[in-house]
């Protein structure tokens, strides 16, 4: 009886260590994605802000190109 409660006690240790190590990766993983998510939106924001001026240049063009 003892010897099964010893190892379950030492079950339970390895479970907790696997559930903070999962538990850091999916804090590494949701912070990395946070970053994904700014660096898209900036993306976004040059890419919008080049159509604008691209669209504006071609406006100004004379009627021969």
């Amino acid at each position: 009886m003892e010897n099964r409660l010893i190892e379950l006690e030492i079950r339970l240790s390895f479970q907790d260590q696997l559930i903070q190590t999962l538990n850091d990766a999916l804090i590494e993983q949701a912070n990395r994605l946070k970053a994904l998510e700014l660096r898209t939106a900036r993306v976004e924001v040059t890419l919008q802000t080049a159509s604008h001026t691209s669209e504006a240049n071609r406006e100004e063009l004379p009627p021969h190109y």
